[in-house]
């Protein structure tokens, strides 16, 4: 099989994926959100919704049905900007599905309980607050640096650091502060990115439920999130480390470096956390009780995700000032996403964006 028609295959799986996860997405939220609307617990039974559900999934894969064909018509007809239309079309496709279900199930929604729950004592920090375990990553990338460092005489002058679909290098580097470094230094960056997502996890989130069941999966929810996390950035810690090494395994004509384990690495952990995932649904929602666990009264029960629905715009964008928590649970699908309200959101979103561009430019003008 030629490297297009791989790419193209490729490229159809992943459309396949997607639609597949925009499936199931509406059944992994709470029970008393929809759509991203905060309902009844017993709304999602109803024929309405049930209809609502139909609609929205057949929509999906009509859009996954397009968006194939354009990948095919790309590889047959050569031209390959299709493809760029074919992942814009199903991404678009599964928005507006969304947008259109979320508007059908607006007429019926409900307040959020205003009873609210407090924790008196702190949240367990859990193992993954060990700054031992958070230190791994870094780690992996210190001891690569420090082992470039020692072999620095060994690495060439100009040395292969990409190779395109055909097998033919098109970018190099040179042995230079940037281009030896360079890749442990991104690494370095995105495991930070990584390791405040699971700090505001654990100190910047609401917890529903202080007391009972409801409070052991909220927990247990967060522990798994952040599991996931530690286990990202050691993967990332990993690919970039390897890349690092390429200089040192420089040869005349140099051996195109195998993706293949990295990808069917990279697959199976992606498979892993979204089975996971619907494992425990958002907030650890379908994780089972313990049988020691007492049911709670219907009047204990939480409404939604005690956050006002006006305050979430097109149903995945949270704005509301008067809200102190940075991160809330997402209205549709599993995690968190940021209370764009906040100020501390701002802050974190120009970090996380500047500190990426700000090293890629100073690293280009180093090399």
């Amino acid at each position: 099989m030629g490297a297009p028609y791989a790419m193209d295959l490729f490229l159809i799986t992943v459309l396949l994926f997607i639609a597949g996860l925009n499936h199931i997405l509406p059944r992994l939220s709470r029970r008393e959100i929809f759509f991203a609307v905060t309902l009844s617990s017993s709304y999602r039974e109803t024929p309405d919704a049930r209809k609502t559900l139909r609609r929205y999934r057949a929509a999906v894969w009509v859009h996954a049905l397009i968006a194939t064909s354009l990948v095919v018509a790309a590889g047959s007809q050569g031209v390959p900007w299709l493809q760029i239309v074919a992942i814009y079309w199903l991404a678009g496709g599964c928005f507006l599905a969304f947008l259109k279900a979320r508007h059908e199930t607006l007429p019926h929604a409900q307040p959020p309980a205003p009873l609210r729950e407090a924790a008196v004592l702190p949240r367990p920090s859990g193992i993954f607050s060990s700054l031992w375990l958070q230190a791994c990553p870094f780690a992996i990338l210190a001891a690569t640096a420090l082992y470039l460092q020692l072999h620095w005489s060994e690495i060439p002058a100009k040395f292969p650091v990409h190779w395109g679909l055909d097998g033919q290098m098109d970018r190099w580097a040179t042995r230079s502060f940037a281009g030896v470094y360079g890749p442990l230094l991104m690494g370095a960056c995105l495991c930070l990115s990584l390791a405040l997502m699971s700090y505001g996890i654990q100190h910047w989130t609401r917890q529903l439920r202080a007391r009972g069941a409801g409070a052991t999966q909220e927990s247990f929810f967060r522990a798994s999130q952040r599991g996931i996390i530690w286990v990202t950035e050691l993967f990332v810690a990993v690919t970039f480390s390897w890349t690092a090494w390429i200089p040192l395994h420089h040869r005349p004509s140099p051996l195109i470096p195998s993706p293949v384990p990295s990808l069917i690495l990279a697959l199976l952990f992606l498979l892993f956390v979204v089975g996971w995932l619907i494992y425990t649904g958002q907030g650890g929602e379908h994780l089972p009780r313990a049988a020691s666990e007492p049911s709670p009264a219907p009047e204990e029960l939480p409404t939604g995700d005690r956050t006002p629905d006006q305050c979430w715009k097109a149903g995945v964008i949270y704005v509301n000032r008067n809200d102190p928590a940075v991160l809330v649970e997402k209205r549709f699908g599993v995690g968190y996403t940021l209370n764009l309200g906040h100020p501390v959101s701002w802050i974190l979103l120009g970090s996380l964006i500047l500190i990426p561009l700000l090293l890629s430019f100073f690293l280009s003008r180093m090399h």
